[in-house]
């Protein structure tokens, strides 16, 4: 009866570790920003959100990214999403800190072109925007009220050296609202 989102990635949700024991996602909710598609998230006008039903379509389908197309190509957000909630998987000795947690993962798409180049961010350096971690924030906190006011730990397993690190940016700020909610707990890098 809690949730785990993952800001980050995206997640690999084929991966057995994000599966209930009957085979099922353990994932509730996925929204992946990098994809142009007729159905994201009903507040916002882009990406593609998939349920858990569309999810577990998917994993009983021979083809299950013609079905949810959400792929992380990083491999960073499922590597997060394992430790902090990857189920058990005895021949590695494994287990994620919240193993029968629910799952709300978004996948941040990638900063724009002339942010980066006005930032001077390096080409081969992962980078995403403010707004869209504040969207996606936002997104979490809808979709753990829709999964019943369920209680979630959000991470961002994101990190930068930019801005004065004293919590005055909007995110900080924001970031700092969020953890005002009872039931609510976000963590950063």
């Amino acid at each position: 009866n809690v949730a785990v989102a993952i800001i980050d990635s995206g997640i690999d949700y084929t991966n057995e570790l994000f599966r209930n024991p009957d085979g099922s996602s353990r994932i509730a909710y996925l929204w992946d920003q990098t994809i142009v598609s007729d159905h994201p998230p009903t507040q916002f006008n882009y990406g593609a959100e998939y349920t858990k039903e569309d999810i577990d379509n998917a994993l009983a389908s021979d083809t299950p990214l013609e079905l949810v197309s959400s792929v992380d190509t990083d491999g960073h957000g499922t590597f997060i999403s394992g430790i902090a909630a990857g189920g058990e998987n005895i021949a590695e000795q494994f287990m994620g800190a919240a193993p029968e947690s629910t799952l709300i993962v978004v996948k941040l798409k990638p900063a724009k072109q002339y942010l980066r180049q006005y930032f001077v961010i390096p080409e081969d350096a992962v980078a995403y925007q403010e707004d869209d971690i504040m969207t996606a924030l936002s997104y979490v906190r809808r979709c753990a009220i829709d999964l019943g006011e369920m209680p979630v730990s959000i991470c961002i397993p994101l990190g930068t050296s930019m801005g004065a690190h004293i919590g005055g940016m909007p995110l900080s700020q924001y970031i700092n609202r969020l953890n005002t909610f009872s039931q609510t707990a976000v963590t950063v890098a």
